[in-house]
């Protein structure tokens, strides 16, 4: 499977499990983007306030400290534009719903589809 290119964006990945972090950071380091690895929502909202050059959030749902639908929230204050994509075990129609109500441009179920990982950051990161 062909990995796209996308060597000048960076992703904020929100993960609080190393394993599916360091999944996670394997998958995206074959295109090439810059990879920033928070551990909760809150890390994630100031990160995303403090580098302009974030491109894109990976945010797992459930997290310590925030949680994942907590942080887009508090994102969508003060950043619109932004991609941010759910990742969650839990993807049932009522999470799916949860996720579109908070502000999350795209849903990922777990485990990630690589693939479907693949083409969803070339939907949002291709331009």
């Amino acid at each position: 499977m062909l990995a796209p290119q996308l060597k000048s964006k960076t992703i904020l990945l929100a993960e609080d499990d190393h394993g599916s972090a360091m999944l996670v950071e394997a998958i995206l380091k074959a295109t090439g983007v810059t990879i920033i690895v928070v551990k909760n929502g809150r890390e994630a909202v100031n990160e995303v306030k403090q580098n302009p050059n974030i491109s894109l959030v990976l945010m797992d749902i459930q997290m310590p400290e925030m949680d994942g639908i907590e942080a887009t929230k508090s994102i969508r204050l003060f950043n619109q534009d932004i991609p941010v994509i759910a990742q969650t075990a839990f993807a049932t129609a009522d999470d799916k719903a949860k996720c579109q109500k908070a502000g999350f441009t795209a849903f990922l179920a777990k485990p990630i589809d690589v693939r479907l990982l693949y083409d969803t950051l070339w939907l949002h990161l291709s331009c």
